[in-house]
């Protein structure tokens, strides 16, 4: 059963109705159990790293990711400050600590050209790096909607799996690594690109026997 982890601080309404929209079925959950036990996780979540960092900490949800992650190569997929979480940590703060699934930290946009401001709220283009679950099709090019200020930098560039041009800078939009996803950009609120790429990462794990 797909879980979709409650840490308290996110539109999981939302979240779900795109789920269905696509016929991915899952649960709610912030039972520990629930999680030791689900065949995918998605880590949603919109507000403050240390606020998400600690509930996932005090809740012991965030140990039972990390260890599902590795030892059981469980998809997990973060969305917005769930995909946040997944990197080592994050100057929004000070350095706190994440789930270290992606190599890298979240750092605070930086614009340096009038029109930007921060928080990022605007709808970008997001160019995949290369094709995989998320993004299949390598070559296609489609608009998601954002809101957020600060972004994760992924120490290795090849977890990259696309960016948005952010005030003359590439900026890491989604990430994929293995079993791992994030997309910094809400496909819930996305339209059609949004249930899109949901569906891709459903038939990812249709695939799989997971869904």
């Amino acid at each position: 059963m797909l879980v979709i982890v409650d840490i308290k601080i996110s539109n999981l309404q939302s979240v779900l109705n795109a789920l269905n929209r696509v016929n991915l079925k899952g649960q709610v959950s912030s039972d520990p159990q629930a999680l030791a036990s689900a065949s995918a996780i998605i880590l949603p979540g919109v507000g403050h790293f240390a606020k998400g960092a600690e509930s996932l900490r005090s809740s012991g949800l965030g140990e039972i990711i990390v260890r599902r992650a590795r030892e059981d190569r469980v998809p997990v997929l973060g969305i917005c400050l769930g995909m946040q979480l997944l990197a080592d940590s994050s100057e929004e703060g000070g350095n706190i600590e994440g789930l270290g699934l992606i190599k890298g930290n979240v750092v605070k946009l930086n614009p340096t050209e009038p029109g930007y401001l921060i928080p990022n709220i605007s709808w970008y283009y997001a160019q995949p790096r290369r094709a995989g679950v998320l993004f299949p099709r390598a070559e296609a090019t489609e608009s998601f909607y954002f809101v957020h200020s600060y972004h994760m930098v992924p120490e290795d560039p090849a977890d990259i799996a696309a960016t948005i041009r952010y005030s003359g800078q590439d900026v890491c939009a989604a990430v994929e690594r293995d079993n791992v996803f994030g997309v910094q950009f809400h496909p819930e609120k996305s339209q059609d690109a949004g249930l899109d790429l949901l569906n891709d990462f459903k038939n990812h794990l249709d695939r799989m026997g997971l869904a």
